[in-house]
């Protein structure tokens, strides 16, 4: 499940970094 949180950490920095 550690790639779930992964890609949710991604996508929380990108929508950060906009």
């Amino acid at each position: 499940m550690e790639e779930i949180i992964y890609d949710s950490t991604s996508l929380l920095v990108v929508l950060l970094r906009r």
